[in-house]
């Protein structure tokens, strides 16, 4: 690139003079925007020697206001982004040749640019190529549609917003569902192929890959660095390894559920791993540098614009301080007070009050020489007073704007009115206004129409000049004239005969109910449609604003005609089947309630089938939540844990107040029956379902009747009756008078 700079000056521009931060590049190619910096560590030696022999061969960068005109004179050579860009920092223009690119919003936009891109609106719009460009994006659309596996879906996986919804496999072109060329039929077709589009994702084995990762942390925390505590920006990894640098979120969607409990265990290994401890040491020496010796640092806290920006710096190597920060030690507020003197002393913030003092002064005294932009500038980082000679640039609402500012601007309003071009700017608007007022036909009427809320308010049909109702130099007069005239605007507008066929398909759903779909109990998305035509695939919004007055009325006559018609009946039916399952065998589900980290995920699922269900669903019958609090137990216990409790011993529980416990027998027949079905033919193996427990009276000890009482009973009757063996019913009443204690 240096050799091409040496060899092609032509193809090159010298930005040295005109940069204003050591990351602009010193030359920049024009065919292709290739930049080289002086000062970078990689510019060979030879370089600033050969640029000392050569001198000037490159030309300067193009004039803004050369540019500007470039475009107004022919806007078919230039690419209008300002309706597509998803990124604010992404150029309102660019030029198709070159590529030279143009922000509306830049402070050295050249003030008629505005005009004069309102009268040119129609030849901007007419070189914008947005018409291909949408029917490209719907081919892309149906290519997603008829072949999922092809696409990746990254909705539930993406954690930045601007990355794309789903990812075309072969060659990685992207499509978001939020975007505003989105065709109105893809939500739709979206839900229709949910299912295929899940079977395309790698899911699975991102999980498996991610889950591997966690536990390589857990098992050797030395080999990871732990930036919790330490990252400024949230989208900064918790943990990253030392070796490759892989990342890990705490907080990202498929973190397994055991991690939190794995870290708090590891806690100790994971501080040991970090270099935290270093750190803070060396942050301390900072601060402590600054409070020492003030004069060798930058105060920036006053007078920085961003907060992201320094509170201090030191001027010799540029080391920074913020305040804020995490590992600012608790001490320094402290010492910063008791040093504000020298802190003040050691800024240059007395000579730059005193240079901003004279240029409000040179304002007060010479308002001609001004340009006051309080009333007209559309953008807040926009100066409010610019000198007409220099460009010089005042903010009223600076930090260091002088306090008597405020008093002298109010005593010469009259003067800085005088010396702006409002007074004529005002009167053509007003001419505009009246213009509407009186021909309304020569007029379209976008109010109701418009999407995008920076689309003009009125828009004359001849040369396409725009008026903005809400706009700051709107005169007064205007909403009680447009008030006045509505009846001829909206005889002007298109928006009859729109409303007519509104009216029509309205009236075809309340006479034909049967042929449309009902969605407003269904659609999860509000910017579906509310019904739509079985047929042809109309569509409408209860909520629009062009929906006739009498639609509420007639929906509610026939609402019992509308249900029929849907295949709600049939959807209620089965999710009812399901939840009554739930009921019935809460075992065979799955309650992740409180397990779910996201509220797309389902509150009970079937271990077989895996069929899902959601508590807060339209179609969730009323009774389920009474029958949840009924089996909240059996939900909350599983199976084994059931059995467990059965056969654990304890004195726990009291069997005396269970409504299943028997009260003790006196009956000797009917205890002699009890016991030989208890004990049965081996006098040990029997179990009768409605004896479960004994318990012991003194000590209220329970246990089942598996368990030792038996064993102990039997063995002190056998021991007491060594020669009863055979004598089965001696055996059994000693048993009998045994069990007296239990």
């Amino acid at each position: 690139l240096w050799e091409d700079l040496f060899s092609s000056p032509d193809h090159w521009v010298d930005c040295r003079a005109d940069k204003k931060t050591r990351q602009f590049p010193d030359f920049k190619r024009e065919k292709d925007g290739k930049a080289l910096w002086i000062n970078n560590e990689e510019t060979p030696a030879w370089v600033e020697e050969r640029l000392n022999e050569e001198g000037n061969l490159w030309k300067p960068p193009s004039s803004k206001d050369d540019l500007w005109q470039d475009l107004i004179d022919p806007p078919h050579e230039w690419e209008d982004f300002r309706t597509k860009k998803r990124n604010p920092r992404f150029p309102d223009f660019k030029r198709k040749e070159d590529g030279m690119s143009l922000w509306f919003d830049s402070y050295d936009t050249p003030d008629w640019v505005g005009t004069k891109l309102m009268e040119m609106e129609d030849k901007l719009a007419t070189s914008s190529s947005s018409t291909r460009a949408s029917s490209a994006k719907e081919h892309l659309w149906q290519g997603l549609i008829d072949s999922p596996h092809e696409w990746e879906d990254f909705r539930t996986k993406k954690r930045n917003p601007r990355f794309p919804d789903f990812k075309r496999k072969e060659d990685g072109m992207s499509l978001w569902f939020d975007s505003h060329d989105t065709p109105d039929w893809v939500a739709t077709k979206l839900m229709e192929m949910e299912d295929k589009l899940a079977t395309s994702s790698s899911s699975t084995r991102a999980s498996s890959a991610k889950e591997h990762l966690w536990q390589d942390l857990i098992d050797s925390p030395h080999e990871w660095e732990d930036f919790r505590t330490k990252k400024r920006n949230p989208r900064f990894p918790d943990f990253k390894r030392k070796e490759d640098g892989m990342s890990l979120w705490f907080d990202s969607h498929d973190t397994p559920d055991w991690v939190a409990t794995k870290l708090m265990e590891m806690e100790d290994k994971l501080a040991t791993s970090s270099s935290s401890t270093r750190a803070s040491s060396a942050k301390e020496h900072l601060w402590q540098d600054l409070i020492d010796s003030p004069h060798e640092w930058e105060d920036f806290r006053t007078k920085k614009r961003s907060p992201r920006f320094p509170d201090f710096r030191h001027k010799e190597d540029e080391m920074p301080l913020w305040l804020d920060s995490y590992d600012t030690p608790d001490w320094v507020a402290t010492k910063l007070m008791e040093m504000e003197d020298k802190l003040a002393t050691s800024s240059s913030s007395t000579r730059a009050s005193s240079a901003k003092e004279h240029l409000w002064q040179d304002l007060i005294d010479s308002p001609h020489e001004w340009e006051d932009f309080r009333t007209k500038k559309r953008n807040p980082r926009f100066p409010d007073f610019k000198r007409k000679e220099d460009g010089m640039p005042l903010w009223f609402d600076s930090y260091d704007t002088p306090d008597w500012v405020a008093t002298k601007l109010m005593e010469i309003e009259d003067k800085l009115a005088t010396s702006s071009s409002s007074t004529r700017a005002s009167s053509a608007k007003e001419h505009l206004w009246q213009d509407l007022i009186d021909s309304p036909h020569e007029w379209e009427d976008f109010r109701t129409k418009k999407r995008n809320p920076r689309f003009p308010d009125f828009k004359r049909k001849e040369d396409g000049m725009s008026l903005w109702f809400d706009s700051h130099d709107t005169p007064d007069w205007v909403a009680t004239k447009l008030m006045e005239m509505e009846d001829k605007l909206a005889t002007s507008s298109s928006s009859t005969r729109a409303s007519s066929a509104k009216e029509h398909l309205w009236q075809d759903l309340i006479d034909s109910p049967h042929e449309w779909e009902d969605f407003r109990t269904k659609k999860r998305n509000p910017r579906f449609p509310d019904f739509k035509r079985k047929e042809d695939g109309m569509s409408l919004w209860f909520d629009s604003h062009d929906t006739p007055d009498w639609v509420a009325t007639k929906l509610m006559e026939m609402e019992d005609k509308l249900a029929t018609s849907s295949s709600s009946t049939r959807a209620s039916s089965a999710k009812e089947h399901l939840w009554q399952g739930l009921i019935d065998s809460p075992h065979e589900w799955e309650d992740f309630r409180t397990k779910k980290r996201s509220p797309r995920f389902p509150d009970f699922r079937h271990k077989e089938d895996e069929m899902p269900l959601w508590l807060d669903s339209y179609d969730t019958p009323d009774w389920v939540a009474t029958k949840l609090m009924e089996i909240e137990d059996k939900l909350a216990t599983p199976e084994s844990h059931l059995q467990e409790s059965q056969e654990k011993v304890g004195d726990s529980v009291d069997p005396l107040q269970s409504p299943d416990f028997s009260p003790k027998l006196t009956d000797p027949t009917e205890i002699e029956r009890l016991w030989k079905e208890l004990l049965g033919p081996d006098e040990l193996g029997g179990f009768h379902p409605g004896h479960p427990d004994f318990i012991k009276s003194d000590t209220r000890e329970g246990a089942h009747f598996r368990g030792c009482i038996i064993h102990d009973i039997h063995a002190r009757a056998t021991a007491m009756t060594p020669a009863m063996d055979n004598q089965n019913d001696e055996k059994i009443e000693l048993c009998a008078r045994l069990m007296v204690d239990w």
